[in-house]
């Protein structure tokens, strides 16, 4: 079987909002949809969601990804082996992701949304990587064996 991947529809997302977080002595610009909440009532989310449980949390903006671009941010990267290279699994808009960025780290962004991969990318362009990342869809067929 091919892998799957989903792909929220453009016109769903495409009135967005500029949003700055600060962690600790960084700050960081990200680009989402503005309205969550018409995502997950789109007429789209629910057939996903009819046909293999599939849920588009990554329009916003979580707890956890501030608490691990905190962490990121911390950790003293210059006592490993380089070049560091991480994997942020479920990006969503890639704020963790962005965070290994800023501290040099080399970054895989992944999700199974096609269209999350989209904002991350942009949300790292927009802090000034235009490099140093790339971006690879999730099959969701893991959740099957």
């Amino acid at each position: 079987m091919p892998p799957r991947f989903h792909r929220t529809p453009p016109e769903v997302v495409a009135e967005t909002v500029r949003e700055t977080v600060f962690i600790d002595d960084y700050t960081f610009r990200l680009i989402r949809p503005a309205d969550s909440d018409r995502v997950l009532d789109h007429p789209w989310c629910r057939s996903a969601y009819v046909a293999d449980q599939y849920v588009p949390y990554w329009p916003r903006l979580w707890p956890s990804a501030r608490m691990l671009a905190r962490a990121v941010l911390r950790e003293p990267w210059e006592k490993y082996p380089q070049p560091v290279r991480v994997l942020e699994v479920g990006c969503g808009l890639g704020l963790a992701g962005i965070a290994c960025l800023a501290r040099g780290l080399q970054v895989t962004f992944s999700d199974v949304d096609e269209t999350a991969l989209g904002f991350a990318a942009a949300n790292a362009r927009l802090n000034g990587f235009p490099t140093g990342f790339r971006t690879r869809p999730l099959s969701i067929d893991f959740a099957d064996q």
